[in-house]
């Protein structure tokens, strides 16, 4: 053990927090300029969002050592990436045959909605099955069966969900739609799988990722003010509470975007995925520092703010990083061919797709899983 660093900074915050999130943004960089604008956005992108459900399963209820808790970092890590990596290929198998109409994603270009979206509401269920929920009713089942029927029964939820939502048009501006499945479109092979459900693809999925945003809220806040009521704080009344409390948040905020201000429903989900990007980075890499350090919800809206500093900071950055990497290509489905407001889905999702299909999940696994290898063990939180 010589060999790991012994320096006063290594186990302080904000430095091991820096350290660690400069690790993780590195590898998402470095795999993301190894693709074209198209493969990032084809089967790479699906199966690396294919990964976080069943790391969220790993993270929390597992707590980042099942099934390889006999081992020692790093190849204790190593193994879980392996078994990670195993379950998120079945499931890609699985979404791409029975979800995206046996394989046609090869077929389609760059965007495939009806995959994506999948992809992303079963990472969304799953935050709310395992956070909000507590992975009730199995929770006192013993620890593989109650990450696994977890999994199984978000699976199952999410296929019922999804059948509300519409792919027969595609906006490309607030206000301009074009028919997706129109005889010669690159849609057109997917008709006879598509949900046509009352509600807007690019709208259902804002709203349900606005409501995963403030259950990370809720989560930096300690459920505040939810924990205040003793009665809500059992299952499933803490799930459901916590999914109202949700809900109506992303009403409020989808409400002012989008209709108020007429912003572009994706865009929109953009911004949200920026500000998770933030909670996420406080939560994983910093480890809630420095919230940490002060009693009750104080310390979680101070992280709350420290996040819309990191949500501001990615969002431009990694925009700037899109645009440089994926160059004119970025722009593919620009209606107006100017302006990033006017860009497309593809657009929108790269820079989703860098923040939370590649840069979260490295920090799932080099926090909880590594622990910050080759730096030394977390220590112990000081007390209040």
């Amino acid at each position: 053990m010589g060999d790991v660093p012994t320096a006063s900074w290594t186990v302080t915050q904000p430095w091991r927090g820096i350290f660690g999130m400069l690790v993780c943004l590195g590898i998402a960089f470095g795999i993301s300029t190894a693709y074209s604008m198209s493969e990032f956005m084809g089967l790479f992108t699906a199966w690396a969002i294919c990964i976080v459900p069943i790391e969220v399963i790993v993270g929390i209820p597992w707590g980042g050592k099942y099934p390889a808790e006999k081992f020692d970092n790093p190849w204790r890590g190593f193994l879980i990436i392996l078994f990670m990596f195993f379950v998120a290929t079945i499931a890609l198998l699985f979404i791409t045959r029975y979800i995206g109409g046996g394989g046609v994603m090869h077929t389609v270009g760059p965007i495939h909605p009806l995959m994506n979206v999948w992809i992303i509401g079963v990472v969304i269920t799953t935050f709310f099955g395992v956070i909000a929920f507590g992975c009730w009713p199995f929770q006192k089942m013993s620890l593989p069966a109650k990450g696994f029927l977890t999994l199984l029964a978000v699976y199952l939820i999410w296929t019922a969900g999804f059948r509300l939502f519409n792919f027969d048009y595609i906006m490309l501006d607030p206000g301009f739609h074009i028919p997706a499945y129109i005889h010669g479109g690159v849609f057109e092979s997917l008709a006879g799988v598509n949900p046509s459900g009352p509600i807007a693809w690019e709208s259902g999925l804002t709203f349900f990722f606005g409501m995963v945003v403030f259950l990370f809220v809720l989560v930096h806040l300690g459920f505040w003010p939810i924990s205040k009521f003793k009665s809500l704080m059992v299952q499933p009344m803490m799930g459901v509470a916590t999914f109202i409390f949700c809900f109506i948040g992303a009403f409020i905020t989808y409400a002012i975007m989008v209709w108020g201000m007429d912003l572009y429903p994706i865009y929109v989900m953009t911004l949200y995925v920026a500000y998770a990007f933030g909670m996420l980075g406080i939560l994983f890499m910093f480890q809630m520092w420095p919230g940490r350090l002060w009693k009750g919800p104080t310390g979680g809206f101070i992280n709350l703010l420290l996040a819309a500093v990191l949500a501001i900071v990615a969002f431009y950055g990694i925009r700037g990083f899109c645009s440089m990497t994926f160059g004119p290509e970025w722009f593919y489905a620009s209606a107006a061919g100017h302006g990033y407001l006017q860009m497309g889905p593809d657009g929108w999702f790269s820079m989703a797709n860098v923040m939370l299909a590649l840069t979260f999940p490295a920090w799932a696994v080099y926090g909880p899983v590594f622990d910050f290898w080759p730096l030394p063990p977390t220590p112990a939180p000081p007390p209040h």
